[in-house]
């Protein structure tokens, strides 16, 4: 449900705002907001990403959900943003199609449904460990 409402319009400023991030469970994520900074600072362009608030959103059988919030300089000043991850996890009980995933979310953009912007869709699994995309 959260994945499919946090679209550009519906977005609080930072995650935290809509989850009580104590509650959530905890995992060593750091590695991951490093190789996820580095990675948004090649696609946005931006000089410097800082990653923060990632954070496991319990479930899924076929992939993992992530979510946090980048900030970074741009044009104009500073740039802040919540973003989605889905990844595939390292061993999974469903086979699922990451391409066909963002191709459907992708084909309702600009309608009347409201799904999430889809940003950007990475098969390379050495850059967070496991082909994912981002919304």
């Amino acid at each position: 449900m959260i994945a499919i409402t946090l679209g550009r319009r519906f977005a609080p400023r930072h995650l935290s705002a809509i989850i009580d991030m104590p509650r959530m469970r905890r995992h060593d994520s750091s590695p991951m907001e490093a190789q996820l900074a580095r990675y948004l600072e090649a696609k946005l362009p931006a000089p410097s990403v800082q990653v923060s608030n990632l954070f496991r959103i319990p479930g899924g059988a076929s992939r993992e959900t992530w979510m946090f919030d980048a900030t970074w300089d741009g044009a104009g000043g500073s740039k802040s943003e919540s973003f989605v991850v889905r990844k595939d996890p390292p061993a999974s009980l469903l086979e699922t199609d990451r391409e066909a995933e963002y191709a459907f979310y992708s084909a309702f953009a600009g309608t009347r449904v409201p799904v999430p912007a889809m940003r950007w869709l990475e098969p390379d699994a050495s850059v967070i460990g496991g082909p994912f995309f981002i919304m």
